[in-house]
């Protein structure tokens, strides 16, 4: 029951999250029939729109990025305006069924922090908690209680301020270190013209929750974003299972390729 009784708006995103990266695997393994790239690119999309349709701003910008991101890199050029395109016709149907509700939504300044939902205030706070304790942080766990007494609810609302108040400098180091990990087997199968859209699908979930996590705690110890990574590694793993198992047809067919006639 995916409701306001039962998540908030920014699990919503996070399961919306999951969900287009999930399409964006069956876009690539299932047969590459045009029926079958039509199905999974419209479950891709509208997952894709979810976040927006119930104001989740944050995680809607994170997940278009990503998704451009990902045809792109994918080369699909002609359905980057198809999305762009239906996004926009979202938009102004929002804007037409609830105009204060979109204007109040889209007033933002970065200035002052206004329209930000506090979030300003919130990463104030938790700057003071890492000042209090850089090196060492304050102890794993630690952040909703250090929070609550400042008044900010307990939450920092950025993934990369929280592991540093409560892990500290080195645990911010790990956190960066994994993402970093993530982005290099992206690559290196993105470079793999066999498994480029693996590559092209794990960066773009990477650019999308490292996004997200500016505003979110995303990539720390969130359910739904921990299912993302677990799912890329799988995929990662995958390719390289594939990979070690047509090495040797690979091998024997250069064996038998003729050698170059000097001249």
């Amino acid at each position: 029951a995916a409701s306001f009784t039962t998540w908030n708006p920014n699990t919503i995103g996070q399961a919306a999250m999951l969900a287009v990266f999930a399409a964006g695997v069956g876009w690539i393994v299932f047969p590459k029939s045009p029926a079958s790239r039509f199905l999974w690119f419209s479950l891709s999309m509208g997952f894709a729109l979810t976040p927006a349709l119930v104001f989740v701003r944050g995680t809607s910008v994170s997940i278009i990025v990503g998704y451009v991101l990902f045809l792109c890199l994918a080369r699909s050029w002609k359905w980057v305006p198809v999305f762009l395109v239906v996004f926009f016709a979202v938009f102004v149907y929002l804007q037409s069924s609830n105009r204060e509700l979109v204007a109040g939504a889209t007033q933002v300044n970065l200035a002052t922090g206004e329209g930000l939902s506090d979030r300003f205030d919130r990463w104030n706070e938790a700057i003071r908690a890492i000042r209090a304790a850089p090196l060492l942080g304050q102890g794993f766990g630690q952040e909703l209680n250090y929070l609550i007494n400042q008044g900010s609810e307990g939450v920092a609302h950025n993934a990369y301020l929280s592991v540093w108040i409560e892990l500290g400098i080195g645990g911010l180091a790990l956190l960066l270190a994994v993402i970093y990990q993530f982005v290099a087997v992206g690559f290196a199968l993105y470079r793999r013209p066999q498994f480029q859209l693996c590559g092209a699908l794990v960066l773009a979930l990477m650019a999308a929750a490292c996004l997200d996590s500016l505003a979110l705690p995303t990539m720390y110890w969130e359910k739904l974003p921990t299912i993302s990574l677990s799912i890329a590694v799988a995929l990662a793993g995958i390719c390289e299972r594939n990979d070690l198992e047509t090495a040797p047809q690979r091998a024997r067919a250069l064996e038998m390729e003729p050698l170059p006639q000097q001249s």
